[in-house]
This record gives C-alpha cells, sequence and structure tokens, in this order.
C-alpha cells in the first residue's frame, strides 16, 4: 500500500510538473501513437475482459486550436456462448 501511495504521488508530481512548461508546447503536424485497453462484452454473466489495441495517426488542423486524429482499433470480445472480432474506424477532433 505504500509502495502504491508513494507511486501515485509520483505521477502526480510528474503530471503538475510537465503542465508548467505546457505554454511551450507546439504540436507537430502529422504524429502517430499506439494504445491499449480492455473491452468487455454486455451480453451474458460469462462476458470475459480482453486487450483492445488502438494505432492512430494526429494531425494539425487549426494551428494551436484544433487537432484531428484518425485510428483504427482491434478487440476479441469472447465468453462461453461466442466470440466477435471487433475492428472500429474512427476520426476525432481534439
Amino acid at each position: 500500500m505504500k509502495r502504491m501511495l508513494v507511486f501515485l504521488l509520483f505521477i502526480i508530481a510528474l503530471a503538475v510538473g510537465s503542465n508548467a512548461f505546457a505554454q511551450d508546447f507546439e504540436s507537430p503536424r502529422l504524429s502517430y501513437g499506439f494504445g491499449m485497453g480492455g473491452a468487455q462484452g454486455d451480453n451474458t454473466g460469462s462476458d470475459k475482459w480482453v486487450q483492445h489495441y488502438r494505432a492512430f495517426v494526429q494531425y494539425r488542423l487549426v494551428p494551436e486550436y484544433m487537432m484531428g486524429q484518425v485510428s483504427l482499433g482491434y478487440a476479441k470480445l469472447r465468453a462461453d456462448e461466442y466470440k466477435a472480432d471487433i475492428i472500429m474506424l474512427d476520426n476525432r477532433f481534439l
């Protein structure tokens, strides 16, 4: 528990410290990234948690005001009764 508290305080300090220099940040014209998370179906009581993967390309629309993000996600949902491959494609405005 003590390690978790120290880790949490470290993360908070890192987040607060990085915001102090945020005014010097300029968004790049084009960038990319990868994310991972969890997904679970909502059909039966036997739905399992599975990994959800997401890759994205981020682009600048209006300098200093708006960015866009095109992403592709994948998850393979599973339960005792079914299996399903989910592929998501979306465009986000940030």
